[in-house]
This record gives structure tokens, C-alpha cells and sequence, in this order.
């Protein structure tokens, strides 16, 4: 895998998000390095079955890396889901109010615009 490749093709089945990074399917991103800012808690999502690859965003398109350069293009808040409170959410901790979510089977960080499509698109499952 070469640095800063396009990652996570994200994809729902009945409800569930499955994430795609070349031919491998994972179930979740594994949680670590979590340091906590006031009432927030500051993550780095590391890509399942990719051990030290981190997710990041690169001209807010979503990719994973295992040297994100900067740092902060890889640290999001998880929030309560946008479309669901059993979901989770993941704002971006250098672009406050810009989320990751899925688009045409492409992660991309974006301003929230509030519509439902957007919640839907930056909600996901998260997967013990």
C-alpha cells in the first residue's frame, strides 16, 4: 500500500457500514490514542487490518496514511451520530464543523449542511 492511499470505500448493507480499503473488507477502525481536550475526546482512527495506518484527510478527501503529515489532518472528536444517536460521528478537530462521510463510496471531509442526506452520509456504525 503506498502512503496516503485513497481509502475506505464505504458501503451499507441493510444499515450496516462496511468499509473497503483496496480488497480488504473491515468491519470497524480500531480506536487508540485517545487524550482528552475539556469534555472531548480526541481520536485517531486506525484503519482495521492495517496496523499503524491512521485515517486522515488530504484536500478533504479521506485516505489513511501511516505517516499523517500534519499530524492534526489525522485527530477527530467522535460526536453522537448526526441521522442517529446509536451512531457515531467524527468532526474534524483542525476544520471544526466539517465531518467525514461517505459520498458515491468515497470518504470526504465536509462542512455539516444540516440536510438529512449529509447526517446519513457522516453517521456510522461503530462495530465491537
Amino acid at each position: 500500500m503506498r502512503k496516503s492511499e485513497p481509502i475506505l470505500e464505504v458501503k451499507k448493507y441493510n444499515g450496516l457500514n462496511i468499509q473497503k480499503v483496496s480488497n480488504l473488507m473491515i468491519e470497524h477502525a480500531s480506536f487508540s490514542e485517545t487524550i482528552a481536550v475539556a469534555s472531548d475526546a480526541i481520536e485517531r482512527l486506525e484503519a482495521y487490518g492495517y496496523s499503524g495506518y491512521f485515517v486522515r484527510h488530504v484536500d478533504f478527501t479521506g485516505m489513511i496514511s501511516s505517516d499523517p503529515a500534519p499530524v492534526y489532518d489525522s485527530y477527530f472528536i467522535e460526536r453522537s451520530g448526526l441521522a442517529d444517536s446509536s451512531y457515531v460521528s467524527f468532526e474534524s478537530v483542525n476544520y471544526p464543523g466539517y465531518y467525514l462521510r461517505h459520498k458515491e463510496f468515497v470518504l470526504y471531509l465536509e462542512e455539516d449542511d444540516e440536510t438529512t442526506v449529509f447526517e446519513e452520509d457522516a453517521s456510522f456504525k461503530k462495530v465491537d
